[in-house]
């Protein structure tokens, strides 16, 4: 029962996060008030996230690494760390949901960082979903029973 709550919890925090960064997409549409506060709820959300993933941390330097390991570690820990600078700089730039935070860094800085690292925040996001599309497609397959062709 745990584990089935703890899927549901993971799946609703991934669905939010892509609805979320569908809305940080759309800054022309929301204004930079809107975009800083769906920033800073995509950050939450990408801290729950990493919370939820704590297990893998635990592994992470456990066992044997094999050349698609250390290609999906690579790419997760890039992307944490891109996340993060993203997350930084547009607190850096914040003038509405954490002003206190504005100027930290320089705001021309802040700026170009934020946008470059936004960039490869969706490059590594790509492949990270990529690498984890044969993991849901067998464990829809397991879920859903057969292949599913008709039959």
């Amino acid at each position: 029962m745990l584990k089935k709550n703890n899927t549901m919890i993971r799946r609703t925090v991934d669905v939010c996060m892509t609805a979320l960064l569908l809305c940080l997409m759309a800054y022309q549409v929301t204004g930079e008030t809107l975009h800083e506060w769906i920033g800073i709820g995509m950050t939450v959300l990408v801290i729950l996230h990493q919370i939820l993933n704590r297990k893998w941390y635990g592994a992470m330097f456990k066992g044997k690494y094999k050349s698609y390991r250390m290609i999906t570690t690579v790419i997760s820990v890039l992307l944490i760390l891109s996340f993060a600078l993203t997350a930084f700089c547009g607190m850096a730039m914040s003038g509405h949901a954490v002003p206190f935070m504005y100027g930290m860094v320089k705001v021309s800085f802040a700026r170009s960082m934020h946008l470059s690292m936004s960039h490869w925040s969706f490059v590594l996001m790509g492949l990270h979903l990529g690498l984890h599309i044969p993991v849901m497609f067998a464990k829809a397959k397991l879920a859903y029973g057969g292949t599913g062709g008709s039959a």
